[in-house]
């Protein structure tokens, strides 16, 4: 069973995807709902990151847990 990732806002990732020209990315945050009637439980929806692209151009993107993990160095 793989272990579980926990990320926080400010950590630099990566795709796990073996993709050329992937780029590293800051967690901006981690995104939440909570459940109806049930304060104390939320449920999390993924993981939102930013980069700058090619073009120095800033992007944002949420993506599931399991298509990130941390950088390496």
């Amino acid at each position: 069973m793989e272990e579980q990732r926990y990320f926080n806002q400010g950590d630099v990732v990566e795709l796990r995807q073996d993709i050329g020209n992937k780029p590293q990315m800051i967690v901006e945050r981690v995104e939440r709902v909570e459940m109806r009637g049930n304060v104390e439980k939320s449920r999390l929806l993924g993981i939102r990151c930013i980069w700058f692209d090619k073009n120095f151009t800033l992007q944002k993107h949420t993506f599931n847990t399991k298509d990130l993990k941390f950088c390496e160095g």
